[in-house]
């Protein structure tokens, strides 16, 4: 059944494909869709979508390339697969409720807003390799219930703040999953944090890693440039903390890796 530019199965509970031509800037699918097919809305025009809380699954690259994609707003609890919404460059907000935000699903994002993206996961609890690799992060937000940042998953990107304080939940930080961002100076870490990679001082070499003397030893580290090992809490640190936009992030001739 083809409806608006968008080929649904019979019971209308499948985006199978759509067709580009016909379909509206605004786009809002059918109560009842549970399922977004592999590459259904590859390279299309689209600029909004409103999903159905019926939405269960968006498969491999089913936005890949939207590049007038503004917003991602998914409020039910949805699983989501490889490289989503991977190159999406117009994108400025992401809403996101998934347990797991899979490989290459929203990296290369945002490269066309200056601002960056307004990032906003909720319960999630792994975000997986390249995850937002090469992206500008305006702001991010993570959950309580994270425990997993993957490999490189925001490697390459620009932030707009200068600090990110991770949540107390996190477990595993993996090799390079902040490495060679630009923007973000310092990074601070619970005191739950299990493993840490590897912080090679070329892969984090404008970035301070603030932990406390507990986490050092706990992780059995040896000192680098990089470590900055702090007496105060994660809540005194809070109170005291200014968050700063970083200078290079609003230049508008500054390109995003490729």
């Amino acid at each position: 059944m083809i409806k608006n530019g968008m080929h649904y199965d019979n019971n209308l509970e499948t985006i199978i494909s759509t067709n580009s031509s016909e379909l509206n800037k605004r786009v809002i699918l059918e109560k009842g869709v549970k399922y977004i097919q592999k590459e259904a809305f590859y390279f299309s025009n689209i600029e909004s979508i409103v999903f159905p809380e019926s939405l269960k699954e968006i498969f491999h690259s089913a936005f890949a390339y939207c590049n007038n994609l503004k917003e991602v707003n998914i409020k039910q609890n949805v699983n989501l697969h490889k490289s989503a919404f991977y190159n999406c460059p117009d994108l400025k907000n992401i809403h996101v409720n998934s347990k797991y935000i899979p490989e290459n699903c929203f990296a290369f994002t945002g490269s066309k807003n200056k601002n960056g993206i307004n990032v906003e996961l909720v319960n999630t609890f792994e975000i997986g390799s390249y995850a937002f690799r090469v992206s500008r992060i305006g702001n991010l937000s993570l959950p309580d219930t994270l425990e997993k940042i993957g490999f490189c998953a925001f490697e390459d990107c620009l932030f707009r703040n200068d600090k990110l304080v991770l949540p107390r939940s996190v477990k595993i930080i993996a090799e390079n999953a902040f490495a060679s961002t630009e923007g973000l100076n310092d990074i601070y870490l619970p005191d739950g944090i299990e493993d840490i990679g590897n912080l090679d001082d070329y892969d984090y070499h404008d970035m301070n890693i603030h932990m406390s003397k507990y986490l050092f030893k706990k992780l059995g580290l040896t000192m680098n440039r990089n470590i900055i090992i702090d007496d105060k809490t994660i809540d005194e640190l809070l109170e005291t903390m200014t968050f700063k936009e970083a200078n290079k992030f609003n230049l508008e001739n500054k390109e995003i890796k490729r």
